[in-house]
């Protein structure tokens, strides 16, 4: 059985940061601009597929990923590296923002991408859910964190 791996990311504080640096949230910022970069690259270095959330119009504040046939141990590094740049990023721009990653391991049932955020089909998929899990426990933990399950 080929295991999958889900990757569901979300900026921290991210609407009160917009607030405060009275940015539009729907329109690419320093840190949305930056972030949709990485995601593109990450995404092309292991043939992953985006399922829902990554706007370059928009700027990307999170976003759902598919992986197969993927080195986690690679990925996980590579993880940790969007992390601190998203990170150092923040305290250069002054805006402090910092991601948080949830991480899933197994099987995908359903490999068809999200319409949107609100859509049931966002979670229809039990690794998705488990994704989500991922990634509330790590924003429980104070944000800032890769939480895998």
């Amino acid at each position: 059985m080929n295991e999958n791996i889900i990757v569901l990311m979300d900026l921290d504080n991210f609407k009160d940061i917009s607030n405060r640096m009275n940015w539009t949230r729907y329109s690419p910022n320093i840190i949305t601009g930056n972030l949709t970069e990485l995601i593109k690259k990450l995404v092309r270095k292991y043939f992953g597929s985006i399922m829902w959330g990554m706007s370059k119009q928009e700027g990307t504040e999170e976003c759902l990923i598919l992986f197969t046939v993927t080195n986690l141990d690679n990925l996980l590094k590579d993880l940790k590296d969007l992390k601190r740049k998203v990170e150092e990023l923040g305290k250069e721009t002054g805006t402090n923002a910092t991601i948080s990653i949830g991480v899933a391991i197994g099987k995908v049932i359903d490999h068809k991408p999200a319409r949107s955020r609100h859509s049931k089909d966002l979670y229809s998929d039990p690794l998705r859910k488990l994704a989500k899990r991922a990634l509330n426990e790590a924003k429980k933990r104070g944000g800032n964190k890769i939480v895998i399950k």
